[in-house]
C-alpha cells in the first residue's frame, strides 16, 4: 500500500480504544447514571473533535519540548501555526504572543472533525436492533474512599457509563498550508500522533488508553525529516488578496436578477451566534447570510465589487420544509392556546390573522406564534430541532478546567438529523444579470462542496455540504393595493434614521419604504380589533473570528414581523418588486431586509390560504442507501465484538429468565427440592459449579464430563443425584443449551455470526446457566426450609 507524504489537504485518522474509555456529555440520567457518556446524532458513542484535537495538541506540545531540548523554543512556537493560538491564556501563555492583547489569533491550520464510528459498520448499527446500540456502553460502579478510615464514603456510590475497550472511531481532517511548510506540518502531525495514549475522563487511573493513527501516513519519511532538520524551519503564512477591486458593477434597474438555490446539507452540528449567557453560547435557527457570503466571495472573487455596489444578495439558509425554502412565522397568526398542530388539517381554521380578524367573540383564549417556519401553503410550523453539548479547557498546570483559561462552557447547535430525516437548510443567491454574464462557465460549480460555517467550524461544529441548484430569473408576485400596504419581513431588518443612529421601529420602517416607493405611508390605526403592526426586536452578537473577539452587538427588527400603512398616492409595482430582491435597510448584501408586500398569508383569512400540497415530491430530505457494503477488517473486528458483548447479555437475561421456574429446572435437570432436603444436595451441585468455573472453553469439557462420570460411578452420590445423566449429556453436546435459550431472534451485524458466536460462547453460556439455575434452586430451597421451621416453631 502506497504511503502519503507528505500530508495530503484532507486525510483521515483512526482512533482505537484500548481500554475502556469515558467522554463525558456533561449530564446524567437521574436514579440511574450519574456521568453520561457524549453521543453522535445517531446516539452512537463518540469523541468530540475539541478532545481530540486538545489531546493532539498536548502531544505536539510534549514533541516540539523535546526538539527544543526541553526549553520554549522556536519548534514550540510553531505549535501555534499548526492548531491555532490561545488568546484565553493571555498572560499565562508560554510562548508569550498573548501577553499584549493587541496581537492578533493565529488561526488554526489544521482542521479535525469528531471521531465517529466509521461507514458501513455506523449505517447498520443505525438501522439495527436497540440491544447493539446498548451493547456500544456499559455501566461501571464506583465509590469515593474516605482518607481516614479508608473505606467507602456514605452517599457517594455512583455509576458511570463507559464505552468498550476495542470501539474503533474515525475523523475526518483537513491540513490548509502552502506547500512550502507542508512537509514540516506532516511531521509534526504524524509523529506527535504516535505520542497520543489515553483521552477522556480517568485517563490517569486506567481508563482512555487509545492510539491514535493517520491512515496511509509515512511515519517512517516524518521521522527521518525531523531528523534531518535540527533547526525549526521558518513558517511562512500563506498571503492571500482579500482587497476589492477598484472596478464596480453598476447596473441598472431593469436588469433582471438572476436566482441561485443553495442546499445546505448538515453534516455535523451547526452552531450560529446568537448571544453568550453566562457560559452558555445560544445559536439561532437559521444562518445568516453573512457566513455564506464569505464563501461565495472567495470562491467568485469579482462578486466583491458587486457586493459593494448593492448588486449582490445572499438569503439567510432557512430550513426547509415541504421541500422548499421555509419563511418565518408571520407574528401576526395567533392560535388558541394550547393546541398542538395548529397549521394541520381541521387545525389550521382555528388560526386567527390578527391583521384582518379580532379577537374571537367567544372569548377563547389566544396565543401568538412566534416561533418556527412555514411553506407557501402551511402544512406545519417547523421548528429544527436544538442540542446541546458541553466542553471543557484544561489547565496544562493543574489538568483541570479551570476559570482562568475558559472552564466549563456549553454551545447550542442545530442538530444535524431531525429524528430519522436529515436537517436540511435552503439559501438564495441573487445577482445581476449583467453580474452573472461576466463570470466564467462553469462558475456555479465552484461553490458546490463541503464548506465549515458558524462557530468553532474548526472541530466540532459547522460541516455542511454545499450542492447549488439551477438558476433561474427572479420574478415578483406582488400586486399593489390601493388603500394599504401589508408589510411581512421574512428577515431580520437592520434600519437608521436621518441622524445615522440604529432605530428598528415601525416608524423608521415606514419612512425608509415611503423614501423608497415615492408615497406617503403611515400606520393603520383600526378601532375594530385588529391589529395593525406585530413588531419584535432581535439582538444579534456577531464575532470576529481573526481577532476572537465580539463585535459591536445588532440590534434589528426580527424576521416575521408584520405591519399594515396606509397608502398617500400611486405605488409602483416595479418598485415594489425591486425593493422584495435587493432588500430594504443596511447590509442587504448579507440577507438583512428581505421583505414581502400584501402577500396572500397576511392579505387572506386562514379559511382562504391555499391548499396545502400532499405530496414533498421536491424534497431533498433522503433515507440514507439501505444497501449493505463490506466491512474491512478493523471493522468486522470491531462489529464482532459488539455482537460478542450484545450476546453475553442476552445469555443472561436468557439464563436468569429460565431458572426462574422450579418446574422447568426439575423438568430439564431432574431437580427438586423435599422438605429440608435437595436433590441433589447443594455440596454436590456447589462442587458442579466449581467445575464449570475451570471449563472457559468447550475443549475443556471433557474434564467436567469425567467428573461427572466419578459421581456416577460411586453408589452412595448417585443415589443422591439420580439425574446426573440430564447434566451429562447437556455438557456433551453442542446444541442443547441453545436449544433452552433460543437465540433465532438475537441481532448480529457479521455475516455467518450466528454459527461463530455459538461456537465461541458455548462455554460462558453453560455455565451462566447452571449458575443461575444453582442459585435460583438454593433461594427456593432455603424459602421452603424457612417455612418449615415456622410450622414447627408455630
Amino acid at each position: 500500500m502506497s504511503r502519503n507524504w507528505p500530508l495530503p489537504e484532507r486525510f483521515r485518522i483512526r482512533l482505537s480504544m484500548q481500554s475502556d474509555w469515558h467522554v463525558g456529555s456533561g449530564m446524567g440520567r437521574p436514579g440511574n447514571i450519574d456521568r453520561l457518556i457524549a453521543r453522535d446524532a445517531d446516539g452512537l458513542p463518540f469523541v468530540p473533535a475539541k478532545t481530540l484535537k486538545g489531546i493532539w495538541r498536548d502531544a505536539c506540545e510534549r514533541l516540539c519540548r523535546g526538539l527544543d531540548d526541553g526549553r520554549l523554543g522556536e519548534w514550540s512556537r510553531l505549535v501555534d501555526r499548526l492548531f491555532g493560538s490561545q488568546p484565553a491564556l493571555a498572560d499565562q501563555d508560554a510562548t508569550g504572543r498573548h501577553m499584549n492583547p493587541a496581537n492578533a489569533p493565529l488561526e488554526s491550520a489544521v482542521q479535525i472533525r469528531s471521531a465517529l464510528i466509521s461507514s458501513p459498520l455506523r449505517e447498520q448499527l443505525v438501522r439495527a436492533d436497540v440491544r447493539l446500540r446498548q451493547a456500544l456502553t456499559f455501566v461501571k460502579p464506583g465509590v469515593k474512599i474516605d482518607r481516614r478510615s479508608g473505606s467507602a464514603q456514605t452517599d457517594f456510590l455512583r455509576f458511570e457509563e463507559m464505552g468498550r475497550r476495542g470501539t474503533v472511531l474515525e475523523a475526518e481532517c483537513r491540513l490548509m498550508v502552502d506547500d512550502s511548510v507542508r512537509e514540516l506540518a506532516s511531521a509534526l502531525l504524524i509523529a506527535s500522533a504516535k505520542l497520543v495514549e489515553r483521552l477522556g475522563g480517568k485517563r490517569r487511573r486506567g481508563a482512555g488508553r487509545c492510539r491514535l493513527e493517520i491512515l496511509d501516513a509515512d511515519t517512517e519519511k516524518a521521522i527521518q525529516w525531523l531528523s534531518d532538520h535540527e533547526q525549526a524551519p521558518n513558517w511562512s503564512p500563506a498571503k492571500h488578496n482579500d482587497t476589492l477591486s477598484d472596478t464596480r458593477h453598476v447596473a441598472q434597474q431593469a436588469d433582471p436578477w438572476i436566482c441561485v438555490p443553495l442546499v445546505l446539507q448538515l453534516q455535523g452540528p451547526l452552531a450560529v451566534l446568537y448571544r453568550t449567557t453566562g457560559n452558555v453560547v445560544e445559536t439561532l435557527d437559521f444562518l445568516p447570510g453573512s457566513y455564506l457570503l464569505s464563501h461565495v466571495t472567495r470562491m467568485l472573487p469579482p462578486l466583491r465589487a458587486g457586493v459593494a455596489a448593492g448588486n449582490v444578495v445572499l438569503l439567510p439558509a432557512y430550513p426547509e420544509v415541504d421541500g422548499e425554502r421555509g419563511q418565518p412565522v408571520p407574528l401576526a397568526w395567533f392560535a388558541p392556546k394550547g393546541l398542538e398542530k395548529p397549521l394541520q388539517g381541521e387545525n389550521r381554521e382555528r388560526v386567527v390573522n390578527r391583521l384582518l380578524q379580532a379577537e374571537p367573540a367567544d372569548g377563547t383564549q389566544l396565543k401568538q406564534m412566534r416561533e418556527g417556519y412555514i411553506s407557501t401553503r402551511p402544512t406545519t410550523d417547523y421548528k429544527p430541532p436544538i442540542i446541546v453539548r458541553t466542553h471543557n479547557t484544561v489547565e496544562d498546570q493543574s489538568q483541570r478546567p479551570t476559570e482562568k483559561v475558559g472552564g466549563v462552557y456549553t454551545y447550542e447547535a442545530i442538530a444535524p438529523r431531525d429524528k430519522d430525516q436529515p436537517v436540511v437548510l435552503r439559501s438564495e443567491l441573487r445577482i445581476r444579470k449583467s453580474l452573472a454574464d461576466q463570470l466564467e462557465v462553469n462558475w456555479l460549480e465552484k461553490l458546490n462542496g463541503e464548506v465549515s460555517l458558524g462557530r468553532s467550524k474548526k472541530d466540532d461544529y459547522g460541516a455542511v455540504r454545499l450542492e447549488v441548484g439551477s438558476p433561474s430569473e427572479w420574478r415578483s408576485q406582488t400586486q399593489a393595493e390601493s388603500q394599504e400596504l401589508f408589510v411581512w419581513l421574512v428577515s431580520d431588518t437592520l434600519l437608521r434614521n436621518q441622524r445615522l443612529r440604529p432605530e428598528p421601529t415601525a416608524a423608521c420602517l415606514g419612512a425608509e419604504l415611503s423614501r423608497w416607493l415615492g408615497v406617503t405611508l403611515t400606520p393603520r390605526h383600526s378601532s375594530d380589533g385588529r391589529l395593525d403592526e406585530l413588531v419584535r426586536l432581535r439582538r444579534l452578537d456577531t464575532w470576529h473570528v481573526g481577532w476572537g473577539l465580539p463585535r459591536p452587538s445588532l440590534v434589528a427588527l426580527q424576521a416575521g414581523s408584520c405591519l399594515v400603512f396606509q397608502v398617500e398616492g400611486m405605488i409602483d409595482p416595479a418598485t415594489l418588486a425591486r425593493l422584495e430582491a435587493s432588500g430594504i435597510g443596511e447590509r442587504t448584501a448579507e440577507g438583512y431586509g428581505q421583505v414581502r408586500f400584501n402577500h396572500p398569508l397576511l392579505t387572506q383569512a386562514p379559511k382562504d390560504w391555499p391548499a396545502s400540497n400532499s405530496k414533498d415530491s421536491n424534497s431533498t430530505k433522503q433515507v440514507g442507501s439501505q444497501r449493505t457494503q463490506a466491512m474491512d477488517e478493523t471493522s468486522h473486528s470491531f462489529a464482532r465484538r459488539i455482537e460478542t458483548e450484545c450476546w453475553k447479555q442476552e445469555i443472561r437475561r436468557a439464563c436468569l429468565k429460565f431458572a426462574a421456574y422450579a418446574n422447568k429446572r426439575t423438568e430439564l435437570l431432574g431437580w427438586e427440592a423435599e422438605g429440608e432436603q435437595s436433590k441433589p444436595p447443594m455440596s454436590q451441585l456447589g462442587g458442579l459449579r466449581g467445575q464449570l468455573m475451570v471449563m472457559q472453553k468447550a475443549e475443556q469439557r471433557q474434564q467436567v464430563i469425567d467428573w461427572l462420570d466419578h459421581l456416577a460411578n460411586n453408589k452412595r452420590r448417585a443415589e443422591k443425584w439420580p439425574s446426573i445423566s440430564k447434566v451429562k449429556d447437556f455438557i456433551q453436546s453442542d446444541t442443547r443449551i441453545w436449544e433452552i435459550i433460543k437465540t433465532d431472534d438475537w441481532p448480529t451485524l457479521t455475516a455467518n455470526a450466528q454459527v461463530e458466536l455459538r461456537r465461541e460462547l458455548w462455554a460462558l453460556a453453560v455455565r451462566t446457566f447452571f449458575d443461575a439455575c444453582i442459585r435460583a434452586h438454593k433461594r427456593d430451597l432455603e424459602k421452603q426450609q424457612n417455612r418449615e421451621e415456622a410450622a414447627r416453631g408455630a
